[in-house]
């Protein structure tokens, strides 16, 4: 697929308090908070077709009825950092030292030794993408065209990889604390970003508008520093994840007690309850039930189901 012009967005963790002078405010128009599944912090959610997995650090639980009915499902003995299909069938787990992967919903789960800890997997055209970082400050990006993993690059040193997002195969970002790698369909590139916490990204062909990252045009390192360096300086985020519907215009962010959504004219607002409140829950994840709805999960188990 040929890229004339991608927009990038990464989510920065700042803790200098800043005013926000560009995001408008709206009402959101419902939130419904399902039914706990537990007790316990929900790391992540992934949707195929109507197939769903949420997660905690130690548990999974699945839903093949778009997130109406859910039933914990067997997990390897071992921590879970991320969770994703590939067919809802096959299914990749993410943890420490190890990529499981499972062909048949989750019933048997089969093991690769990997360098670290893995942190993120993406998919494109049917082929895995992971991330993972050794204890031994190297950091390495694996891909999987089936059950083998192979090593496709090997970095310098980083605290936490935290983030894979991959357009097409000549286009990936990895990124994580202080480092932006870039695969510009030739080779990667580092860009040194010291004193920064990138925790996740995100590829779209819209050209205009942008929110927590930038323009970025065959990744050139001067544009890309430059501006993150003013997003920096401006804005105060605790969010954690951006994704966008289908890869279309509409994006939606939401992280710390935050939800922000991508406006048809490019413009991001916040999001709040019809009384005048803010959102009182800390997500960390959501898949889109729809063009308009969403499934977010994060703290306390909570799991909820937004009209925005």
């Amino acid at each position: 697929m040929k890229l004339n012009f991608a927009l990038l967005t990464v989510v920065v963790f700042i803790l200098s308090a800043c005013e926000k002078k560009v995001l408008q405010y709206t009402p959101i128009a419902e939130v419904e908070n399902l039914t706990k599944l537990t007790e316990s912090k929900f790391i992540g959610i992934d949707k195929y077709d109507d197939h769903l997995l949420a997660h905690t650090f130690h548990q999974i639980f699945k839903s093949t009825d778009n997130g109406r009915t859910w039933e914990e499902i067997p997990k390897p003995s071992a921590s879970i950092n991320k969770v994703k299909f590939l067919n809802k069938d096959t299914i990749y787990l993410a943890s420490t030292g190890r990529i499981y992967t499972t062909f048949d919903g989750g019933e048997n789960w089969f093991s690769k030794k990997t360098s670290g800890t893995i942190t993120d997997i993406d998919i494109y055209d049917g082929i895995a993408y992971a991330t993972s970082t050794s204890s031994y400050s190297e950091s390495y990006i694996y891909v999987c065209d089936g059950y083998y993993w192979t090593v496709i690059f090997k970095g310098d040193y980083v605290s936490s990889l935290a983030t894979i997002n991959v357009l097409d195969e000549n286009h990936i970002i990895a990124a994580g604390t202080d480092r932006v790698y870039c695969h510009d369909g030739k080779t990667f590139k580092t860009v040194s970003l010291s004193g920064l916490n990138i925790i996740d990204s995100y590829f779209t062909e819209i050209e205009e508008g942008r929110l927590v990252g930038y323009e970025l045009e065959k990744y050139d390192p001067d544009v890309l520093t430059h501006n993150i360096r003013d997003f920096f300086d401006k804005w105060e985020f605790r969010n954690k994840k951006i994704k966008f519907y289908k890869d279309s215009g509409k994006g939606v962010i939401v992280g710390e007690k935050t939800i922000l959504k991508r406006s048809d004219d490019g413009t991001w607002v916040y999001l709040y309850n019809s009384d005048g409140s803010t959102i009182p829950y800390n997500y960390n994840d959501f898949v889109f039930l729809s063009e308009n709805v969403i499934l977010a999960v994060g703290y306390d188990g909570v799991m909820s189901k937004i009209q925005l």
